[in-house]
C-alpha cells in the first residue's frame, strides 16, 4: 500500500476553557483561529509550531472570524458587540492587537471580508457597515435593513453584497467601479438565515427560516422551493 502523508504533520495544543464557536484559515494555510464562546481567541501557527492565545476568557461569545483576502488582518466579533481586529505580521510573529472598535448596537451577528479585497461588511443590528482596511476607517456609506441582519455574502469578485433579514434580502453594489447601481430590495416571507452566490456572482441563493430556499437568476426575479 502506497503511503499516504498526514495532512498536518505537527501537533499543537492549546487550552481552551469554553465551547468551539467559530474557526477560520488564513489565505496561506499557515494559522488557524479557533474562538470560544467565552470570547477566548487561540492562534495555531502551523509553520512555528506554536500557538498563541491571542484573546482569554471574556464571558462574551466569539461567533464570527475571518482572515482578509491577502491576510493582513484577522477579524473577530459576537456578544459583546465590539469587532477585535488583528494584524498577523507573519509566521512565528505574536499578531498585533488593534483598539476594539464598539459598535454600540448589541450583538454581532455576521461579519465578511471581501474576496480580493480590504473592505470588511459587519452586521451591527439593522445596519450594515463597511471598514476599509486601506483607511483603516468606516465608511460613510451604510445600508439599513428593516430587521436586524441574519446573514451576509459576497460575489467572489468583491462587487455585490447581499444581506437578509426578517422579510427583506437586499443586493448593494458598494465597491462598483462603474456609476453606482440603485439598491435592489426584494421581500420575503420569512428571515433569511443563509446567502451564498454562485461562482460567477449571476445567482443569488437565500435560505430561510419557513425551510424554503429562493434563488434569483441575473433578472432578479426569484425562484422558491419549498421544503417540507
Amino acid at each position: 500500500m502506497a503511503h499516504v502523508a498526514p495532512l498536518v504533520s505537527k501537533r499543537l495544543w492549546g487550552a481552551l476553557q469554553q465551547a468551539i464557536t467559530a474557526l477560520a484559515w488564513s489565505p496561506d494555510g499557515e494559522f488557524l483561529v479557533i474562538a470560544s464562546a467565552g470570547g477566548e481567541l487561540l492562534l495555531l501557527d502551523f509553520r512555528a509550531g506554536c500557538e498563541e492565545l491571542l484573546r482569554g476568557d471574556r464571558g462574551s461569545s466569539l461567533d464570527v472570524l475571518g482572515f482578509s483576502s491577502d491576510g493582513q488582518f484577522l477579524m473577530a466579533a459576537g456578544q459583546s458587540g465590539e469587532l477585535l481586529l488583528w494584524e498577523p505580521g507573519g509566521t512565528g510573529i505574536r499578531p498585533m492587537a488593534m483598539d476594539p472598535i464598539p459598535l454600540g448596537r448589541g450583538w454581532i451577528d455576521t461579519a465578511a471580508w471581501q474576496p480580493q479585497g480590504l473592505q470588511l461588511a459587519v452586521a451591527a443590528g439593522r445596519q450594515l457597515r463597511l471598514w476599509d482596511g486601506t483607511s483603516r476607517q468606516w465608511r460613510r456609506d451604510t445600508l439599513d435593513l428593516p430587521g436586524t441582519i441574519q446573514a451576509l455574502a459576497w460575489s467572489a469578485d468583491g462587487v455585490q453584497l447581499a444581506a437578509s433579514c426578517q422579510g427583506e434580502v437586499a443586493l448593494w453594489r458598494p465597491c462598483s467601479s462603474r456609476a453606482p447601481a440603485p439598491l435592489l430590495r426584494n421581500a420575503v416571507a420569512s428571515a433569511g438565515l443563509a446567502l451564498a452566490f454562485s461562482g460567477p456572482g449571476n445567482h443569488l441563493a437565500c435560505g430561510l427560516l419557513d425551510c424554503s430556499l429562493l434563488v434569483w437568476p441575473p433578472e432578479l426575479t426569484y425562484l422558491t422551493i419549498q421544503g417540507k
